[in-house]
Order: structure tokens, then sequence, then C-alpha cells
């Protein structure tokens, strides 16, 4: 009887110390998104991998937050390509494994695989990930906005294609309209010589 009561106790403190470490793991995952808006990639990177290290995950929280890490790598890389010319790697290795923690007919795997080619810019491969990914959730907003940047020239002027940007970039005003995306519509107009759609935005 004591030692099925003792047992019983212990799994309890096991359950409730690894509830605890999902909670910190989560917090931390927070702090670093914190962190990412504030351009503080360094403390990003930090919180990051601290939530990878402590409890247990379930597959979609610990895509999140190995996803979260290759972003904060990606964005050190571009602000300064000298100084964390390695982020590149760190970043791509970040999303592979983001990619894959999922199936590979998921969109989680889709767009973690575009990214990690996206910092390689092996624009053609990240497109065929991105139109897969957008095929699965045509109102993601981070797939619209990358696609219709693509098709604006933003990686290259072989990626020039107005046309099809448009779909992209009306979905993503419409999903988030701001200055930002209004002005990529606008912009998207003005190619497409439709001037006075463009100056009426």
């Amino acid at each position: 009887m004591k030692q099925t009561l003792f047992i019983l106790l212990f799994s309890f403190f096991l359950i409730q110390c690894n509830n605890s470490a999902n909670f910190d793991a989560k917090k931390l995952n927070i702090q670093g998104l914190q962190y990412l808006q504030k351009g503080e990639e360094y403390l990003a990177i930090y919180s990051f991998k601290s939530a990878l290290k402590i409890g247990k995950h379930d597959k979609p929280e610990e895509t999140n937050f190995w996803r979260n890490l290759g972003i904060a790598y990606k964005q050190r890389y571009y602000r300064d390509t000298v100084i964390y010319f390695h982020d590149s790697d760190s970043a791509k290795n970040s999303f592979l494994t983001a990619a894959n923690l999922n199936d590979k007919n998921s969109f989680q795997y889709q767009i973690n695989m575009a990214d990690a080619y996206l910092v390689e810019n092996k624009i053609n491969t990240a497109i065929l990930y991105l139109e897969n990914a957008w095929r699965i959730d045509k109102n993601n907003i981070s797939v619209n906005n990358v696609l219709g940047l693509i098709y604006l020239g933003e990686n290259g002027m072989s990626y020039f294609n107005p046309s099809k940007a448009l779909e992209h970039n009306l979905k993503a005003y419409k999903l988030s309209p701001n200055r930002l995306s209004k002005y990529v519509v606008a912009k998207n107009y003005f190619y497409l010589k439709n001037y006075l759609t463009a100056e009426t935005l």
C-alpha cells in the first residue's frame, strides 16, 4: 500500500515538474518573440534555444520553437551578413529541423522547407515549396506576403510577374489591411499599368 502510494505521489510530482517546465518554455518562447520585435536577435535566439531545452513538447510546439529560432537567425543574418555569416547555416538548419518534425504533405513542412531555401537564396526551389504551402492554406498571410514580393521582383527580376503577384498581395492586404500592405498593392497595380487603381488606393 505504501509502495503504491509512493509511486502515485512520485508520478504526480513528475507530471507537475513537466507541466511547470512546459509553462516556462512557453514563457521563453513569448519572450523570444518580444525580443525579435525589438530587433534584439541575440536575446531572442537565447530564449528560443532555452525553450527547446526544457520540458517535453508536442510536435506543433516544438515545430514552432524551431521555426522561431530560424527566423531569429535569419533576421540577424539579413541585418549584417558580414558579421553574422554563420547565421545563414544556423537558420537553414533550424528551418530544416522544424520541417522534418512534420509530415511532408503538411503546411509546416512546406513553409519551413521554403524558408530553408530562401536563406540559401535558392529562389526557384523555395517558390515550389511556397506554392505547395499556399495550396494547403491560401489564407496564410506570411505565404501570400512572400510570394507577392517574390513575384514583384524583390528577389530578382527573373521572377517578376505582377499579374501573379496581384492575387497574393490582394489577399495579404485583405488579411491585414495596413499601410505597408496597401503600398505593396498600389505598387503592384502600378506595375500592371493600372495607374487609376494605384492612385485611388
